[in-house]
């Protein structure tokens, strides 16, 4: 009853948070655009979100520490101000202001899932029965079903009903309480235990590389994902058929982290991780010689084996090939250089949309991912004949 108690709470957490979080990573260009905010102004808004929830998690975790809080009462905070902020866009506020409580929401929810994923792993060692894949899977079931929402809403009852959707979404977020565990004060202490750049890197050096090249695949990554829209339009759809492309992605993403959960039980993550760097590749490769919309949702489909085997698969790999001191500023490596890679692709794609089209500004991200995906290979493989260290 334990394992079933656990493990659904921390579900119920995710589908919370990513039914929330649509508004944000899957509908900020067409959001911003109903009030006349170009491309690069959409991806300055996601940048600040991105860059600001990197400085901000360590901030908080320092601030937990101090004033011993637990995860739940940050995460109930944050999410709390993200629902205000939703709210407070269903009034009618000019463009610019709009803007600003927009980066607000994406601060949010970008800050909100450090913390989330460091309560899953902190659950897991306290020896919770936590299948942590599954809890993630149900996550992307809820965004697909909250995305084909949006896009059914959007075409009917505009923006204001996908913006109803999320205020709603984020309340039920601030509402759900996650499982109580004994960890949490030894996460903030170790967060923010301080020790020496190089000998950390020395030790870590082949996951440092491998973290850059991570960096590099989702410098593209992110580009695809905030301006969608626009490669929808180049492919000649509509609206309601790049929510459609998102609702498959992320409904592929399902199957995907399962099979990695099982596969990792097996064999080691980081074949999983040279599978996802070569695929990364293909797929866009093969969608930019033949641009279509059903390109398009293969590209999505894809999901399955590149996007989903780097979330899941990359913790694990830390809590087996890194030396038990250096797991959890590893891990706090991990998301810091997701955040980079979306403020350089949010910041830098809305410029190139704007100047050049979607598609040169996908070629682009192509040529970008390709050395980022050699240096995950590489690495991953070098770590994948080490023997593990849990």
């Amino acid at each position: 009853m334990k394992k079933t108690s656990v493990t659904f709470k921390y579900a119920l957490f995710q589908a919370a948070y990513w039914a929330s979080s649509v508004l944000v990573y899957g509908y900020t260009r067409v959001f911003l655009m109903n009030y006349g905010c170009s491309a690069t102004a959409a991806g300055v808004v996601l940048a600040i979100g991105s860059l600001a929830a990197a400085f901000l998690q360590p901030l908080l975790g320092a601030f937990m520490h101090r004033r011993s809080l637990s995860l739940r009462a940050v995460l109930s905070a944050i999410t709390s101000l993200g629902m205000l902020c939703a709210l407070i866009m269903l009034t009618k506020l000019s463009g610019p202001t709009v803007a600003v409580f927009f980066t607000l929401l994406a601060v949010m929810m970008n800050s909100s899932m450090g913390f989330l994923n460091a309560s899953g792993f902190a659950l897991q060692k306290d020896g919770e029965t936590l299948n942590f894949s599954a809890a993630r899977a149900v996550g992307s079931v809820s965004y697909a079903l909250m995305s084909k929402l949006m896009s059914s809403l959007s075409s009917t009852n505009g923006m204001l009903a996908c913006e109803i959707s999320c205020a709603a979404a984020l309340t039920v977020l601030a509402l759900t309480l996650l499982p109580k565990h004994d960890r949490e004060q030894e996460i903030t202490e170790s967060v923010t235990k301080k020790e020496k750049g190089r000998e950390f890197f020395l030790r870590n050096r082949d996951y440092i590389l491998m973290l850059i090249g991570q960096t590099l695949i989702f410098f593209m990554h992110h580009i695809v994902t905030a301006f969608l829209f626009d490669i929808t339009e180049y492919c000649g759809g509509t609206e309601a058929q790049m929510g459609t492309a998102i609702s498959v992605g992320a409904l592929a993403e399902m199957p995907g982290m399962l099979l990695a959960g099982r596969f990792m039980k097996k064999r080691s993550p980081a074949r999983l991780l040279q599978v996802s760097a070569i695929m990364y590749c293909v797929r866009t490769l093969l969608f930019l010689l033949f641009p279509s919309m059903g390109m398009l949702y293969a590209y999505e489909i894809m999901q399955m084996i590149t996007f989903s085997f780097l979330i899941p698969v990359f913790p694990v790999f830390v809590e087996q090939y890194v030396t038990p001191g250096d797991r959890l500023r590893c891990q706090t490596l991990n998301t810091g250089t997701s955040a980079a890679a979306g403020f350089l692709g949010f910041l830098l794609g809305g410029m190139l949309v704007d100047a050049y089209g979607a598609f040169v500004t996908l070629r682009i991200a192509f040529f970008v991912c390709v050395p980022g995906a050699f240096l995950l290979f590489f690495f991953a493989g070098r770590a994948a004949r080490t023997p593990r260290k849990a």
